[in-house]
């Protein structure tokens, strides 16, 4: 356990380095503090080794082991209290904060490990009293003995006198008990030798096997155990309480090796995450010269990293901007970082590089530096630069409205923009495109017909009418589409042009093409159009219509006495009369002079016809006054009707036309096949 705690410190200074490393765009200020609060655990973790050392070279006095508690007890508070203070600097390095547990609880397993009733202290200072008993008990054996052996001898003298003296009275019967004599004391002595041997073979051999114990876990042979016996006397206990403490070392000796396999695959991990890494990443002494660099350093400053190493770092700066010291590098934040550097060939880079310095002793430290290759971000960086200004420039001034939308919200428009809808861009963008249209209504259903198209990547083209700030609305043709085709919630791109004079332009050539320009009727095309369409629903409906055909009599003797304009006149409230005179369905057109067609649909009968027909001759054969002069004129007019006096529009029109130049020659007014004149 001791060792491990020892690797566990060892480790959590690798990590601090590591953090320093990982946080190469960041300044931790903190990693100074973490390393001056590891000291300290690491020197008391070391003391505690010692005292575990001293432990083993026991001098069998019983007062080493009371101060050893002393001393013990001591380390283990102060390790508490810097894995305490330890603790309240790391909480947010959760790696850190998991091995100062596992620490903390190895040092708790070491402390009841060492302390306590069972500990390895009091294990050791029972076996030194029990080896003290039995050296006493030995001791006290061998004087016995020894006194035993003066008192048999005094015996053995005293009955020799007495034999003597008997043996002076007789002697053959002196010679037998002597030989008598001398049998039983050697036998006696025998015994007495025979029972201390056992005796002490019983107390030397146990002591000689816990001590041969002792000395082979010294070694580091954790599996020894000592064979105990079910008798309950002071060497079994001995001898179990060592079998506890060898299979504890063998446990921790086991977790020790886990740990260093554990941090020697991080120690790899770390070595390729370095390897694996873009930027270059260095290591520098006090002094700045390279001791460390990873493969991507070497590429990037072009040189094998067995040339790299032992070069200062300046060396691969540009003189324009060229640092001092390290020191600069560390506490400059003019440059951002950013500097112009130098390959070993001599070819220019831009570079940039975070300087942390790491504390590796009580006054030791090494820079540790992270360098990116910035050359391509920095000409990207300008061409991105100024492709959005040309881009600026090309949307400022175009000749088009342009709006960047995205979620029907203005995110950006350009000059134009404002000027067509009088908004400035300040008031709209973030807003919704709700305020140019002219109702909630429009608004809603643009939004959903657009969205058909721009939902499938399709661009859409509609002209709106739309409405400026001041409530003027215009005609504006929109053109859009998403800027991706897979992704149209990422906002989408609209041109507004305003149209509204091209579309009065193009009404007042569409006017021109099928209205008379001076009554503002449909012409000659417009009516045979209107004609053959209501032919084809007369037809498919089974119903009928009717064509009447009128002009003026001897309107030229208008424009030969009173003149064109007062013609012009005529023409146009004739023209005015006729429309008051029949249904808002039906069509009346000017085919040209002073030709006049009618068309009446769904008709019912030939008496209607005929009732129309009167009622335009009566309306038109009223006093017309032009420029205060009264004019009187008769028209005169012909009637065809569908499907009885044809079924196309060319047979039905000539029809009407003959019916109505039957009637001028016959002086009628009315003039057709079938209608009751």
């Amino acid at each position: 356990m001791l060792f491990s705690s020892v690797a566990a410190t060892n480790w959590i200074y690798a990590s601090l380095v590591f953090c320093s490393v990982r946080s190469v765009y960041e300044t931790d200020d903190n990693l100074v503090s973490l390393l001056n609060l590891a000291h300290p655990l690491k020197s008391h973790i070391n003391e505690l080794r010692l005292l575990n050392y001293k432990l083993f070279l026991r001098t069998g006095d019983i007062s080493d082991f009371s101060q050893s508690k002393k001393q013990f007890n001591r380390v283990f508070a102060q390790i508490e209290q810097d894995i305490d203070a330890f603790s309240s600097q790391t909480f947010e390095l959760m790696y850190v904060s998991e091995t100062l547990q596992a620490i903390e609880r190895q040092v708790e397993a070491l402390r009841v490990l060492m302390g306590g009733e069972t500990g390895l202290v009091a294990i050791e200072e029972e076996s030194t009293a029990t080896q003290s008993a039995l050296a006493r008990e030995q001791s006290i054996s061998i004087k016995l003995m020894s006194s035993l052996t003066t008192q048999l001898n005094q015996l053995i003298k005293h009955i020799n006198l007495q034999n003597y003296a008997e043996i002076s009275d007789d002697v053959t019967s002196a010679n037998y008990s002597w030989w008598q004599i001398i049998v039983v004391s050697v036998f006696i002595m025998s015994a007495v030798m025979i029972f201390a041997y056992i005796l002490f073979n019983r107390i030397n051999q146990p002591l000689v096997l816990i001590k041969d114990s002792i000395r082979s876990l010294s070694e580091g042979r954790f599996e020894t155990r000592i064979s105990v016996t079910s008798t309950q006397n002071e060497v079994s206990m001995l001898a179990r309480d060592f079998n506890h403490f060898a299979e504890v070392t063998q446990n921790l000796i086991a977790d020790y090796s886990k740990a260093k396999v554990t941090m020697q695959h991080k120690k790899q991990q770390l070595r390729a995450v370095l390897n694996s890494v873009p930027e270059a990443i260095l290591s520098l002494n006090e002094e700045g010269y390279i001791i460390d660099i990873n493969p991507a350093g070497a590429s990037m400053f072009g040189g094998a990293i067995q040339d790299l190493l032992g070069q200062h770092l300046l060396q691969f700066f540009a003189e324009a901007n060229k640092p001092e010291s390290i020191d600069d590098l560390e506490l400059d934040d003019e440059s951002s970082g950013e500097y112009e550097g130098l390959r070993m060939d001599g070819t220019a880079f831009s570079l940039w590089i975070s300087v942390s310095r790491i504390i590796s002793g009580s006054d030791d430290f090494v820079w540790v530096c992270v360098i990116a290759d910035i050359t391509k971000w920095k000409k990207t960086n300008q061409q991105l630069h100024q492709m959005t200004s040309e881009l600026n420039t090309i949307l400022e001034n175009a000749m088009v409205g342009i709006a960047f939308i995205r979620d029907r919200r203005v995110i950006r428009v350009n000059q134009k923009f404002e000027e067509l809808f009088q908004y400035s861009r300040e008031e709209i963008e973030g807003q919704k495109t709700r305020f140019i249209y002219p109702s909630q209504i429009a608004y809603e259903q643009f939004g959903e017909h657009v969205s058909q198209y721009l939902s499938v990547g399709e661009s859409y083209e509609a002209q709106l009418e739309l409405v400026r700030k001041n409530g003027d609305r215009f005609w504006c043709a929109m053109a859009g589409k998403s800027i991706e085709a897979d992704a149209p919630q990422n906002g989408s791109i609209w041109l507004f042009e305003d149209v509204t004079t091209q579309r009065q332009n193009e009404e007042r050539l569409t006017n021109l093409a099928s209205i008379d320009s001076l009554t503002g009727l449909p012409n000659r095309n417009v009516f045979n159009d209107r004609l053959e369409h209501a032919i084809h629903k007369a037809h498919r409906d089974s119903g009928r219509l009717a064509v009447c055909f009128l002009d003026l009599d001897h309107f030229k003797h208008i424009n030969d006495s009173l003149g064109h304009k007062a013609g012009d006149s005529l023409l146009k409230e004739v023209a005015k009369r006729i429309k008051e005179t029949i249904r808002e369905g039906d069509t009346v057109a000017r085919l040209g002079g002073d030709e006049f067609t009618v068309i009446l649909e769904n008709i019912r009968s030939a008496q209607y016809v005929g009732k129309v027909a009167e009622k335009i001759i009566h309306a038109m054969s009223q006093p017309y006054f032009i420029d205060g002069v009264e004019i009187n004129i008769s028209p005169s007019i012909g009637v065809s009707l569908y499907p009885a006096d044809g079924r196309d529009v060319d047979m039905l029109i000539r029809n009407a036309d003959a019916a109505m130049y039957h009637a001028k020659k016959r002086g009628e007014i009315i003039s057709s096949s079938i209608l009751p004149i």
